[in-house]
């Protein structure tokens, strides 16, 4: 399948002047010459060049992400029999994903065949799902929450008083020069009106998205998205690793990417029992922006990932296999929006009947069989948790990325994909991605029928819920 390569989503904003950007905001790295405000590196950014793989272990064949060695050609025969990646494979697959998503200071993503069709625009698509206009509303809406403080200043054509974060940047720098160069007396009603506009619409290009994640977001879960940033090793459960693209809390079947919706819950509400704060503080296009990068950072890895495989397995990589990746890894977000969990729209109420129905199922071997890992009070400390050792015991459930996990404590009441029903219901329908906890819902029996009527799931999901003290 052939794509459209040379049209690179534009990052775009107006050029400032070096001295102007020195004078707004002191902290702020100026601007290269020729370089827009928004595409100047965020204070504290890490710089990325298309030689330094984001991937843990995806390193040249010296060893150093980015590293250069004048002998590496000659090497490389002997580099590939000790299992190194070869210099010239692991520049040709940073060559492919710089033309696909430029770099960490300079990012971008190529467009594909089908997106010229429906309009479809990867780094600012939170329009693009629903009302459009409803969704602008509540933009608007939440940035007005948001940015209280400073729009009365620009009603008052006080531009000089007006503070945004630093990655509005350039909205900023714009603002404070419209200050500087327009008297308070030519300030008429519409000038101001516009300003405020420009506030309570911007949406973040994908510049100042990475410098949003960068504020909120890196420590924990690292420059590159790897859950491994300084202040990640103090955290139990760890911070996501996003370059896995595998996320734990969504509202998907067959372990599908989450929506952006998911990962909008996520952000707003946190997850009870961790670090994960909730930042629904910020504007919604503050969070998008959040989400635009962390998507940015899982679709380059899937694609990296994919090239590294693909050259293990052939020890080659084809002409076309880097847009075959990235094609490949579009269509596993996009196809999440049409794989919901079919969550009933009637809640039923929680009667004692139901609960004692559900605690049958969460005992029962054939059925349930919750009580294995969650124990029968539902403590987390069932049989299939630990492993019992001379001394004591261990922790017997690993996750995804090796690390070891205790299941839930229902006890406690902390479901981190939610409180509601709905939410424990769809949590045992579709399991959580990346642990042993099962997809009940698609689970069959012996003879292909569901293991588990809809009426089943609810039963379980409301004795689950009467286990909190």
């Amino acid at each position: 399948m052939k794509h459209i390569r040379r049209l690179p989503v534009a990052l775009g904003s107006a050029i400032v002047p070096a001295l102007v950007l020195a004078a707004c905001s002191p902290s702020e790295p100026a601007p290269r010459p020729g370089e827009s405000a928004a595409q100047a590196p965020a204070a504290g950014a890490s710089s990325h060049t298309p030689g330094a793989p984001l991937l843990p272990g995806a390193q040249h064949a010296t060893g150093a992400p980015g590293a250069t060695d004048p002998t590496a050609d000659a090497d490389a025969s002997d580099a590939a029999d000790d299992g190194a990646l070869p210099a010239d494979v692991r520049e040709r697959i940073d060559a492919d994903l710089a033309e696909l998503f430029g770099t960490l200071d300079e990012p971008h993503y190529e467009r594909l065949d089908a997106w010229g069709a429906s309009g479809f625009d990867p780094a600012s698509d939170a329009f693009g799902v629903g009302d459009t206009e409803a969704a602008r509303a509540e933009f608007a809406r939440s940035a007005a929450i948001r940015f209280g403080f400073e729009l009365p200043h620009v009603r008052d054509g006080d531009f000089q008083s007006v503070h945004l974060p630093e990655y509005q940047l350039a909205l900023l720098v714009e603002i404070h020069e419209l200050g500087r160069t327009k008297p308070r007396a030519d300030r008429d009603a519409a000038l101001r009106a516009e300003v405020e506009r420009k506030i309570v619409e911007w949406y973040p290009t994908l510049r100042e998205a990475r410098s949003i994640y960068h504020v909120h977001c890196e420590t924990c879960h690292g420059a590159h998205g790897g859950g491994d940033g300084p202040t990640s090793f103090g955290h139990d459960p760890r911070p996501r690793d996003f370059t896995s693209g595998v996320f734990k809390f969504t509202s998907r079947v067959s372990r599908a990417k989450p929506t952006r919706a998911d990962l909008l819950r996520t952000l707003t509400h946190g997850l009870d029992g961790t670090g994960m704060a909730s930042y629904g503080g910020l504007s919604r296009a503050e969070l998008e922006g959040a989400i635009d990068w962390i998507r940015w950072l899982a679709l380059r890895a899937a694609v990296e990932r994919e090239l590294l495989a693909t050259f293990e397995l052939e020890d080659e990589i084809p002409e076309d296999a880097a847009h075959e990746a990235y094609a490949s890894a579009w269509d596993a977000w996009l196809a999440a929006e049409s794989k919901p969990v079919p969550v009933p729209s009637a809640v039923p109420g929680a009667t004692a009947e139901r609960i004692a129905r559900g605690r049958e199922l969460f005992l029962d071997v054939k059925k349930g069989n919750c009580a294995q890992c969650h124990g029968e009070g539902g403590l987390g400390d069932g049989p299939a948790s630990y492993t019992l050792e001379p001394g004591g015991s261990r922790e017997s459930i690993k996750d995804d990325w090796g690390h070891s996990i205790r299941p839930r404590n229902l006890v406690e009441g902390k479901f981190r994909g939610g409180r509601r029903p709905e939410d424990v219901y769809r949590r045992i329908y579709a399991g959580i991605n990346g642990t042993p906890m099962p997809t009940l819902g698609e689970t069959k029996d012996a003879n292909g029928a569901p293991l588990l009527s809809e009426d089943e799931l609810w039963d379980l999901a409301f004795y689950a819920l009467s286990l909190k003290h």
